[in-house]
């Protein structure tokens, strides 16, 4: 079985968390940080993470690609791509996942972590590890929304599943569901 699920989620929503709990229950699995690639790739051509950031849209776009492609050459059997739908940026947002890095991946599945906006709010509030963006819960469900509708735009050119992953309470359980989904490709 090959099985590669993109797991989108906003700032908050507690992916990492989630996915840690799932790689404790499913070892095979393998995440893949997609922002960590991004740098990686960066780094190769002698950008730093400071410079990656002030980089135009098209260049930052143009090093996601080259680590998509460098993901997809070694991609593991089963393996999930951490990464955020939209960016909030000062001038607007940008898809995390262009069109042209979904091509490349070609996941089996595009999944959503779900979290009530105010969740995510009392998260980011608290989280003293990241200096995280502070945003209304207004902002918090627009963010939410459009990254919902930029997912769904992707499944329908890519193919793939479309699978929201709820994570409301213990990250265990989202974890959980997100196991389920794989197993049910085994």
């Amino acid at each position: 079985m090959s099985l590669t699920i993109i797991l989108a989620g906003v700032p908050g929503s507690g992916k990492s968390t989630v996915l840690q709990e799932a790689v404790k229950l499913f070892p095979k699995l393998v995440v893949i940080n997609y922002g960590d690639m991004m740098l990686k790739e960066a780094f190769s051509q002698n950008i730093d993470k400071d410079s990656l950031r002030k980089l135009p849209l098209s260049q930052q776009q143009k090093i996601g690609i080259e680590a998509a492609r460098r993901m997809a050459s070694e991609m593991p059997e089963v393996s999930c791509i951490d990464t955020h739908a939209m960016i909030k940026t000062p001038f607007g947002y940008c898809p995390g996942i262009p069109e042209e890095v979904i091509k490349i991946l070609n996941p089996n599945v595009i999944g959503m972590l779900e979290s009530p906006a105010s969740l995510i709010y009392e998260r980011r509030k608290f989280d003293e590890t990241r200096n995280r963006d502070q945003e209304s819960l207004e902002q918090i469900e627009y963010h939410l929304q459009i990254s919902r509708s930029f997912l769904v735009a992707c499944i329908a050119f890519s193919g793939a599943l479309y699978a929201p992953i709820q994570n409301h309470g213990a990250p265990s359980d989202g974890a959980k569901q997100l196991i389920t989904l794989i197993q049910s490709y085994e």
